[in-house]
């Protein structure tokens, strides 16, 4: 947290208890952008997602950690929900950015914290919602309260043969998991940077970025390196485990495998770390 940051946020603290409010805004892709127009163009999209925020409300904009801004405002409920949708709406409508984009908005009041920390906790559990619902969203509630509305975490599958994983899909599904999937390398990454799944299910011959490389690009990225990643792939050998140990790949499974197996491993999996962000 910067220094001009954590003393505005220290300062509406103190003179808006109950009446102050913090907007956390999140870069939904931008970790896509870096990687296929380069960290120059991502930089550049950045910048100008500032520009736009910056321009769409008379508010104070600060740089935090990451792709992510914050705000502060003092008024009403009203006037906070509709700044923040002010927020989202000025990016997503934007034409003057290299690809469509959005960001995530966290929403939270003085009022439901006592210190700085507290802001930082509520506004990266605020914002972790928004991205599970695909980003493009304005999160005024945290993850505990959302819980019941939302499915126990998000799978995504990769295949090139996709189709031949129906009945692994239908196990995971079963398990209240959403799962979505792809044939694309590419589009995975795109995926994977807009979502940010609890699991990442792939083969390894993917067309456009494959399975072991995709890892890697998701590795230069904290929030989406440590996703959890399963590799099912007809190709096994010891050239092959020895990259994916390289990649801290520890699931490794040959094709056929048991569906219910797998099923199982990806619930776990995803329990593990839908918990370990819960209580983060």
């Amino acid at each position: 947290m910067g220094e001009a940051l954590s003393t505005a946020l220290a300062s509406l603290l103190v003179s808006s208890p109950a009446n102050g409010w913090i907007f956390f805004i999140r870069a939904d892709q931008i970790e896509y952008i870096n990687t296929v127009y380069g960290r120059d163009e991502g930089d550049t999209t950045f910048r100008r997602i500032g520009e736009i925020l910056a321009a769409a409300a008379p508010l104070q904009l600060y740089r935090h950690a990451g792709p992510v801004f914050a705000a502060m405002l003092t008024g009403n409920t009203a006037q906070a929900l509709e700044t923040a949708e002010r927020f989202r709406k000025s990016v997503a409508e934007s034409t003057e950015l290299v690809e469509p984009f959005s960001v995530s908005v966290a929403l939270l009041s003085t009022d439901e914290v006592d210190d700085r920390e507290e802001v930082f906790s509520l506004g990266v559990s605020r914002l972790t919602n928004a991205r599970r619902r695909g980003g493009n969203t304005v999160s005024a509630v945290s993850h505990a309260e959302e819980e019941d509305a939302y499915s126990s975490g998000t799978v995504i599958v990769i295949d090139p043969e996709i189709e031949m994983l129906t009945v692994l899909i239908r196990e995971i599904e079963s398990r209240g998991l959403t799962v979505m999937t792809t044939t694309d390398g590419l589009e995975a990454l795109q995926m994977v940077s807009q979502f940010t799944p609890d699991v990442i299910v792939s083969e390894i011959n993917v067309p456009k970025i494959g399975g072991f490389e995709l890892r890697a690009k998701l590795r230069e990225f904290e929030e989406l390196g440590d996703i959890p990643y399963v590799i099912l792939s007809h190709r096994q050998n010891d050239d092959l485990i020895r990259e994916a140990a390289a990649l801290q790949i520890v699931h490794y499974h040959k094709k056929p495998v048991s569906a219910l197996l797998i099923a199982e491993l990806v619930t776990n999996l995803a329990a593990t770390r839908h918990h370990r962000e819960t209580f983060a």
